[in-house]
């Protein structure tokens, strides 16, 4: 079976340490159309059958474009949540469990090859 999925999704940065606390400010907006979004869902991203990338990035959030052609890793993250809005295809989400061999992606964040007891 072809998985094929694109997402739009939204990363919220919930660690605050060493954050101002002004309003949040955006950055940079890396792409404005929506033939940019359909051209970045077709930009390679590092892992095996993975394209996408950044849309907009702000002080607290960021929000991307991300599509997948195969199932990928369990993601772990210490300092942010995920919101995924699914546009075509489907997925499966899962909270909770034990990662099966974690390994370090960076500081904040983790990754595993699957998840046992998880719901």
């Amino acid at each position: 079976m072809r998985l094929n999925v694109a997402i739009l999704f939204c990363g919220f940065l919930l660690g605050s340490a060493g954050r101002s606390s002004d309003t949040p400010r955006l950055h940079s907006a890396m792409v404005a159309s929506r033939s940019e979004i359909q051209n970045l869902l077709k930009a390679p991203l590092p892992g095996p059958h993975m394209y996408g990338g950044g849309i907009v990035d702000g002080d607290h959030f960021r929000a991307g474009a991300l599509r997948r052609e195969a199932p990928g890793e369990v993601e772990i993250h210490r300092d942010d949540s995920d919101i995924f809005y699914i546009i075509s295809g489907s997925a499966t989400i899962m909270t909770g469990g034990e990662p099966v061999q974690p390994k370090a992606v960076s500081p904040t964040e983790s990754s595993a090859k699957s998840i046992q007891g998880g719901v």
